[in-house]
């Protein structure tokens, strides 16, 4: 082996070794918290009912039921994980998007789904885009929102907003 073969695969074992540090750092952040504090935030958008944006009890039902079954099929390919699928559906592994990354937020969404509907998170009905729901546009199906955790703490609000396409 030339010495710029053996050059170009050392500086591919450092790019290796480099992300696997970035994987482990992440994990290490998301897992072990230099999230310092994580506050959510319960409090209903003031101006749903003014907008036409509360759930009836007809579509609360039908979302909880759609929630049971996605947490079943979470629960199921979390313990069957197919590297196949995993990659149609994620991609591959890249500095911004690590499978770490990804796995780890499956498993927070999921844990958090599971923590009960209404007790950690509820539902905003969005038969429209106005105001808290104007996220609702083009093929949006539904959305969260939070601020970033750059300063440590971050802050998620619970209402998950279902667009108007789902309801």
């Amino acid at each position: 082996m030339g010495f710029e073969a053996e050059e170009n695969l050392e500086e591919a074992f450092e790019a290796e070794e480099d992300l696997l540090e970035d994987d482990l750092e992440e994990f290490r952040r998301v897992k072990h918290g230099v999230i310092a504090k994580m506050t959510y935030n319960h409090v209903m958008p003031d101006d749903i009912v003014a907008n036409g944006n509360q759930c009836t009890r007809a579509e609360r039902e039908r979302l909880w039921s759609a929630t049971g079954k996605a947490l079943e099929i979470l629960k199921k390919s979390k313990a069957n994980y197919d590297e196949k699928l995993f990659r149609k559906w994620f991609g591959v592994n890249t500095d911004k998007q690590t499978d770490t990354m990804v796995k780890t937020r499956i498993q927070n969404t999921y844990d958090f789904m599971n923590g009960g509907y209404t007790k950690d998170w509820d539902t905003v009905c969005c038969h429209n885009s106005k105001g808290s729901c104007s996220g609702c546009s083009g093929t949006t199906l539904a959305y969260v929102m939070g601020t970033h955790a750059d300063s440590g703490s971050k802050t998620s609000w619970t209402w998950v907003r279902v667009c108007p396409s789902q309801m």
